[in-house]
């Protein structure tokens, strides 16, 4: 975040000054003597080949931690207040916008995020379809495309990204699923 803050205001930050940035960001989380020492070898070495990777596909008119919160009013007139608060939205123009969703941990293939195997439930893209629910409720925004940015390396030290079009059928769909959730939570259907 500190660093792409910095990014959108067109002050490139050094290496240096994010390696200092991380460090001091790590040091605040609860870790021994030796994870610490461990953890800021990692995430430098990490740091580094992600920045190399990407450094020339990064936009500047993003905005980092963009809140929205909604009220959105479902089925029968019911109305349910959402809110979320999304990675990066990078403004493409027009009031069209990429919603960023960064992901740790091991990258998943494009069936696994859609829940199209065994082992998975497609939570990864129903959190996109989420927040173009949101986004497109709560602001004059169009989301053109939703990624998820996986900012640990495979194997092989690559980085993978999924972009994915999200459609209205699949908006829809999700306002269906959280007015039946919504429902049931209010009628105490789901103690039965």
């Amino acid at each position: 975040k500190v660093f792409f803050d910095a990014y959108a205001r067109h002050e490139d930050m050094a290496y240096g000054q994010l390696a200092l940035v991380m460090d001091r960001a790590l040091e605040r989380q609860y870790f021994t003597d030796k994870e610490l020492a461990e953890m800021k070898i990692v995430g430098k070495k990490t740091a580094v080949a992600y920045y190399e990777q990407y450094k020339d596909t990064w936009l500047r008119d993003i905005k980092n931690e963009f809140p929205i919160d909604v009220m959105l009013t479902l089925a029968e007139g019911t109305e349910l207040r959402l809110n979320g608060k999304l990675d990066k939205v990078e403004f493409l123009g027009g009031g069209t916008v990429r919603v960023i969703d960064y992901k740790t941990g091991q990258h998943h293939s494009r069936n696994e995020i859609e829940g199209k195997t065994k082992s998975s439930d497609g939570d990864y893209k129903r959190q996109l379809v989420f927040y173009k629910l949101l986004l497109e409720a709560g602001t004059p925004m169009k989301m053109a495309s939703g990624e998820l940015d996986f900012v640990e390396p495979d194997k092989k030290n690559d980085y993978h990204k999924e972009r994915f079009i999200i459609t209205t059928v699949e908006v829809e769909d999700l306002k269906a699923l959280i007015y039946d959730v919504a429902e049931k939570i209010t009628t105490f259907a789901f103690l039965g």
